[in-house]
């Protein structure tokens, strides 16, 4: 402005009005924006879509990973006419069974098996695989790959078998909403014994119907999005329960290959965590991911429902082995609270495990208040949580990445399996970490 010249009130006003509207204007044209970073190799300069590094690093890696009992693997498979196998077969390639059986690959006493779901972003393959954990040799070998026709999501053992002999079974939940279940033991058997839901004609797919139009294709009692989680009824063999992305909850028969029950008014989001009582036949805890809430149902004679409003998206729930009616969640922004499902209204205590999003909480089922969490930081960390103020025992970064699956082996307390985003599991011994942080051990 020049100060030889003051105009009137109201014309340094519209001067200043003129100006403000012409720096905003100039501003919104040469709007400075953030660069981002390609969600698939980490660079800056393009987008995801337009990344041209090679597609199968990109892997999202290992999603779930259960252990199998020892003991189960070396039974005699199922035999075919005991399970009904359901619609969409999987076709076996010849060429990819093992022409004969070495002895490396044998079960021994002293190994520790357990299965993981691996799924590439880009789709190039989907499989479950079984590892075998050699204990006094501290290594692990592949003992058996399935191909999978879609992305697997969660995988739980069980033991089942019409018979009422033990079983050895894997069931698979994924981006259709199917449940698989194979046999473990035929591990050249490609094929699921059961199919829990689903397309009548898996050829649909790729055939250009719409979403809308799929559905009337499915199989009644059938979830109608992807299978987020599921969970094996120990005390009742033949159950099993689903969580989806389609808001529902369904609790199924193994032996009659059906649905038995649909809950569909506990949650307002998908459904990422199910998961029976190890005591009580009857009860049901489930978790919504973006509605923040977490439900107990009990169906002894009749559906009674307790829930719990978090305030903030759940990546993670599980019952305290050790503890009959606590159970723990892992949050989004990295907290672990605790509950008891007889007060509906209070947090028992919570603690910050982690500071990116905590993806998932192992409980140990030989020691009461050892827990791990593993993260989006890539850390897995061990926490002595019998006091009220849990602590910690040490934080490892293991080379697993983002970590999204991991459990203590049932059998031996010292065992943690862990896998994530980079697609390495690995098998952790913590008894040296313990050790060194002069923790001592509950009896």
């Amino acid at each position: 402005i020049n100060a030889e010249y003051m105009g009137t009130p109201s014309e340094c006003l519209f001067f200043f009005v003129d100006w403000f509207c012409f720096i905003v204007v100039i501003m919104h044209q040469v709007k400075v924006r953030k660069v981002k970073k390609c969600k698939l190799c980490g660079e800056k300069g393009h987008k995801s879509t337009e990344c041209t590094q090679d597609m199968e690093s990109h892997a999202r890696g290992i999603t779930s990973l259960a252990w199998i009992p020892k003991g189960v693997t070396n039974s005699l498979p199922l035999d075919e006419e005991e399970l009904v196998v359901g619609p969409g077969e999987h076709p076996v390639d010849d060429a990819m069974l093992s022409e004969s059986e070495s002895e490396d690959d044998e079960i021994k006493e002293n190994d520790y098996p357990f299965i993981v779901g691996r799924t590439n972003g880009n789709k190039a393959a989907y499989n479950f695989d079984v590892i075998v954990y050699d204990d006094e040799d501290d290594n692990q070998f592949l003992w058996s790959e399935i191909p999978l026709g879609c992305p697997p999501l969660c995988i739980k053992w069980a033991d089942f078998a019409p018979s009422g002999a033990t079983g050895n079974l894997a069931i698979v939940g994924s981006m259709m909403p199917q449940i698989e279940i194979f046999d473990i033991n035929n591990r050249h058997n490609f094929n699921p014994v059961v199919q829990l839901g689903g397309y009548r004609d898996m050829n649909l797919i790729g055939e250009g119907l719409t979403k809308k139009q799929m559905k009337t294709h499915l199989l009644p009692g059938s979830h109608t999005d992807a299978v987020l989680s599921v969970d094996w009824n120990c005390n009742q063999r033949n159950i099993i329960a689903s969580g989806s992305a389609d808001h529902t909850i369904k609790i199924w028969d193994i032996e009659a290959s059906n649905c038995v029950a649909t809950l569909s008014n506990l949650h307002n989001s998908e459904v990422g965590v199910v998961q029976w009582h190890l005591k009580d036949k009857f009860l049901l805890l489930s978790a919504g991911i973006s509605d923040g809430t977490v439900v107990a149902s009990k169906a002894e004679k009749e559906l009674e429902t307790h829930q719990w409003k978090v305030g903030c998206p759940i990546e993670c729930a599980t019952w305290d082995p050790h503890e009959q009616f606590i159970f723990m969640i892992g949050t989004k922004d990295g907290r672990v609270q605790f509950y008891d499902i007889r007060v509906n209204d209070r947090l028992l205590k919570e603690f910050q495990a982690h500071q990116a999003q905590c993806n998932i909480i192992a409980p140990n089922y030989h020691f009461k208040g050892l827990i791990a969490t593993g993260s989006n930081d890539k850390s897995i960390s061990l926490w002595d949580t019998r006091s009220e103020s849990p602590q910690l025992i040490t934080n490892k970064t293991l080379g697993v990445g983002e970590v999204f699956a991991m459990s203590f082996n049932p059998n031996n307390p010292m065992l943690l399996a862990a896998g994530g985003s980079t697609d390495t599991e690995l098998v952790w011994t913590i008894t040296e970490e313990i050790k060194d942080k002069n923790y001592k051990l509950p009896q």
